[in-house]
């Protein structure tokens, strides 16, 4: 019995590792997955504010100049309009845009107007032509007969402007008589924060452009945007392009964190309910398992494990040697129950199964088979001279410990039938051992029939 329950728990604790170890790798994958899907929504969510950023940067950046492009057509029209009427010009040019600082003119591309003054004297007389790197814009707006953004720059006064570069022909369409170009520098930190790109949280943002080289210029951000970008966009501007990139920080996001966690702990609350309604119905099937192997009234295994004992011990008998088989019955039960009640019958045999059971060793198997009937499988008895050992010491437990029944003392005796299996069939062990049961039965009786009953009160 005791090397059942061992495997039985080994059993269990093998299930159980097993169990959480499948249970673990579950809980883990559930929550990868909806990290996952927390990620998708946010990046989801992300590549609608990269959109809408990017048409603020398009509408803005077109809207501006638009309004400049009308200057360019003023100018090609009447060139003279600006010695008479520059200021009230820009200055209603300015007051309809949105981000323009200032606005240029450069006849022969030098700069001789140009609005607000205050702050910008500086720039008047600034011939581009000695200035490589802005002529070079100047010349590449004159090559496409058409605006070309430069930019974004670092101004003297601070802060970053792109700038729109208008070539002034006045021969339209044919384009050869350049007379100079108009400036119109837009503020681009402005035009950043009015596309609302400064307040997506958890990625990395970065702009680039293409310059005069061909080669991608950073103008915005972090290069470590453009990494496996979740979101990669162009900005399409006047003979220029803009590519507009975003990556998220997948695991600074709390709401991902927080979509893992709870789905973790979500599934390891199922875990833990399923693991203990497995555990519920495992030891609700070993107890009406064990309920059934066991005798209602005094808990000894019952009539059927008996007979299942006794099969697997017969199957082992050439590994584990000979066994002896005790059939005992109560002298004179009948009385017992005839004369003082069937409670007492019942107590008597409560008594005698914990007196048989201290008096045989660990390894000994004692059934209730029906009534008054006991039987033993004496499991390291291989000889007749073990099971008289074994006898005499039921015999002795149960003399030594009286049965009391109203505070009086009833001598209980006997009869203990014995068989050494030798290869015998199970049938002929049984009723071998039952033949010597009745023989010591008839015994008493024949010794009883001297007194006045089988039992004394």
């Amino acid at each position: 019995m005791h090397n059942l329950k061992d495997h039985r728990v080994k059993a269990f604790l093998l299930f159980a590792l097993l169990y959480w170890g499948a249970a673990l790798f579950v809980i883990e994958y559930l929550g990868n997955i909806a990290a996952r899907e927390a990620i998708k929504d946010h990046r989801n969510a992300l590549q609608s504010d990269i959109a809408i950023s990017r048409s603020k940067i398009e509408a803005t950046i077109y809207e501006d100049i638009y309004i400049a492009d009308a200057l360019s057509l003023i100018l090609e029209y009447d060139p003279t309009i600006v010695e008479r009427e520059w200021e009230t010009l820009a200055r209603q040019f300015i007051q309809k845009s949105t981000h323009t600082r200032n606005i240029g003119v450069a006849p022969e591309d030098v700069i001789r107007y140009i609005y607000p003054l205050e702050g910008n004297e500086a720039a008047i007389g600034l011939n581009f032509r000695k200035v490589p790197h802005q002529y070079a814009a100047v010349a590449k707006a004159q090559e496409l007969q058409s605006v070309y953004l430069d930019g974004p720059l670092e101004l003297v006064q601070g802060g970053q402007a792109i700038i729109a570069r208008y070539p002034i022909f006045l021969d339209r369409p044919i384009n050869q008589r350049y007379w100079g170009t108009v400036s119109v520098v837009l503020n681009f930190d402005q035009i950043i924060f009015s596309s609302n790109l400064n307040e997506i949280q958890y990625a990395d943002i970065a702009l680039t452009r293409t310059n005069l080289d061909g080669e991608q210029q950073l103008i915005y951000g972090d290069l470590k945007a453009f990494e496996e970008a979740d979101v990669l966009l162009p900005i399409h501007l006047p003979n220029t392009q803009w590519q507009l990139a975003s990556k998220l920080h997948y695991w600074d996001l709390p709401e991902v964190r927080q979509a893992e966690n709870i789905t973790k702990l979500f599934a390891l609350i199922g875990a833990i309910v399923l693991f203990l309604s497995i555990y519920i119905l495992f030891r609700a099937y070993r107890v009406a398992h064990k309920i059934s192997l066991l005798d209602d009234l005094t808990h000894l295994p019952n009539r059927r494990f008996f007979f299942n004992k006794l099969a697997k011990r017969i199957k082992k008998s050439k590994s584990d040697g000979p066994f002896v088989i005790l059939n005992i019955d109560v002298n004179g039960f009948k009385t017992i129950n005839d004369q003082l009640g069937h409670d007492t019958g019942d107590d008597l045999l409560r008594y005698l199964a914990k007196h048989l059971k201290l008096s045989l060793d660990s390894c000994d198997t004692v059934a209730r088979i029906g009534g008054d009937e006991f039987v033993i499988i004496l499991d390291k008895a291989d000889n007749q001279q073990a099971s008289k050992k074994a006898i005499q010491r039921i015999h002795h437990a149960i003399d030594e410990n009286i049965f009391h029944w109203k505070k009086e003392s009833l001598y209980i005796s006997l009869s203990i039938g014995s068989a050494l299996y030798r290869g015998q069939s199970e049938d002929e062990l049984l009723a071998e051992a039952d033949m010597d049961m009745y023989q010591q039965k008839q015994e008493h009786k024949t010794r009883s029939a001297k007194s006045d009953s089988d039992f004394v009160i």
